[in-house]
Protein backbone atom coordinates (compact mmCIF):
# COMPACT_ATOMS: atom_id res chain seq x y z
CA UNK A 1 0.00 0.00 0.00
CA UNK A 2 1.38 3.20 -0.79
CA UNK A 3 1.55 6.23 1.75
CA UNK A 4 2.64 9.99 1.56
CA UNK A 5 2.40 12.31 -0.90
CA UNK A 6 1.06 9.61 -3.90
CA UNK A 7 -1.97 8.64 -1.21
CA UNK A 8 -2.81 11.94 -0.63
CA UNK A 9 -2.91 12.78 -4.18
CA UNK A 10 -5.28 10.11 -4.81
CA UNK A 11 -7.67 10.65 -2.04
CA UNK A 12 -7.98 14.18 -3.19
CA UNK A 13 -8.20 12.83 -6.83
CA UNK A 14 -11.10 10.68 -5.91
CA UNK A 15 -12.68 13.49 -3.61
CA UNK A 16 -12.80 16.28 -5.94
CA UNK A 17 -12.73 14.30 -9.31
CA UNK A 18 -13.47 17.33 -11.75
CA UNK A 19 -11.02 20.15 -10.37
CA UNK A 20 -9.53 21.67 -12.76
CA UNK A 21 -6.69 24.85 -12.86
CA UNK A 22 -9.88 27.15 -13.47
CA UNK A 23 -10.11 29.32 -10.58
CA UNK A 24 -13.87 29.22 -10.93
CA UNK A 25 -13.86 25.44 -10.35
CA UNK A 26 -11.44 25.10 -7.85
CA UNK A 27 -13.08 23.95 -4.59
CA UNK A 28 -12.65 24.99 -1.34
CA UNK A 29 -11.48 21.85 0.49
CA UNK A 30 -12.42 20.88 3.81
CA UNK A 31 -10.21 21.52 7.15
CA UNK A 32 -9.04 17.75 6.93
CA UNK A 33 -7.95 17.99 3.13
CA UNK A 34 -6.67 21.94 3.60
CA UNK A 35 -4.28 20.17 6.78
CA UNK A 36 -2.96 17.31 4.00
CA UNK A 37 -2.16 19.63 1.42
CA UNK A 38 -0.38 21.48 3.94
CA UNK A 39 1.54 18.07 4.41
CA UNK A 40 1.91 17.90 0.84
CA UNK A 41 2.81 20.79 -0.20
CA UNK A 42 6.03 20.62 2.52
CA UNK A 43 6.51 17.37 0.72
CA UNK A 44 6.85 19.04 -3.01
CA UNK A 45 8.22 22.09 -1.77
CA UNK A 46 11.28 19.43 -0.52
CA UNK A 47 11.75 17.67 -4.22
CA UNK A 48 11.15 20.85 -6.81
CA UNK A 49 13.00 23.27 -4.62
CA UNK A 50 13.42 26.13 -6.91
CA UNK A 51 13.72 24.51 -10.21
CA UNK A 52 10.63 25.61 -12.12
CA UNK A 53 10.84 22.93 -14.39
CA UNK A 54 10.41 20.11 -11.95
CA UNK A 55 7.97 17.47 -13.22
CA UNK A 56 5.77 18.17 -9.81
CA UNK A 57 6.05 22.13 -9.64
CA UNK A 58 2.62 22.37 -11.74
CA UNK A 59 1.66 20.17 -9.06
CA UNK A 60 2.94 22.69 -6.11
CA UNK A 61 0.96 24.86 -8.04
CA UNK A 62 -1.90 23.85 -7.72
CA UNK A 63 -1.38 22.72 -4.30
CA UNK A 64 -0.88 26.46 -3.51
CA UNK A 65 -3.95 27.30 -5.11
CA UNK A 66 -6.37 24.78 -2.96
CA UNK A 67 -4.56 25.90 -0.03
CA UNK A 68 -5.00 29.91 -0.74
CA UNK A 69 -8.96 29.25 -1.92
CA UNK A 70 -9.22 27.67 1.67
CA UNK A 71 -7.55 30.52 3.28
CA UNK A 72 -9.30 33.14 1.48
CA UNK A 73 -13.00 31.33 2.55
CA UNK A 74 -11.70 31.17 6.03
CA UNK A 75 -9.76 34.42 6.75
CA UNK A 76 -11.18 36.88 3.79
CA UNK A 77 -9.55 39.84 6.13
CA UNK A 78 -6.24 38.23 5.81
CA UNK A 79 -6.37 37.19 2.04
CA UNK A 80 -7.10 41.08 1.33
CA UNK A 81 -4.43 42.45 2.85
CA UNK A 82 -2.05 39.77 0.85
CA UNK A 83 -3.86 40.43 -2.30
CA UNK A 84 -2.94 44.62 -1.36
CA UNK A 85 0.32 43.32 -0.52
CA UNK A 86 1.00 41.72 -4.18
CA UNK A 87 -0.49 44.55 -6.37
CA UNK A 88 1.76 47.14 -4.52
CA UNK A 89 4.65 44.77 -5.68
CA UNK A 90 3.38 45.12 -9.57
CA UNK A 91 2.49 43.10 -11.88
CA UNK A 92 5.80 41.34 -12.38
CA UNK A 93 6.38 40.14 -8.94
CA UNK A 94 6.77 36.12 -8.36
CA UNK A 95 3.62 34.62 -6.57
CA UNK A 96 5.15 32.71 -3.69
CA UNK A 97 3.38 31.12 -0.56
CA UNK A 98 5.28 30.17 2.61
CA UNK A 99 3.64 27.23 4.65
CA UNK A 100 3.42 27.68 8.07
Amino acid sequence: MRTGPYKLLTDFAQKYPNTSKDEDNIPIVTEDDYEHLVVLLGELTDVVREDENHIFAPLMEFAILLIEKYDHAQMPELAARIENCRAQQGPNAKKEFVAG
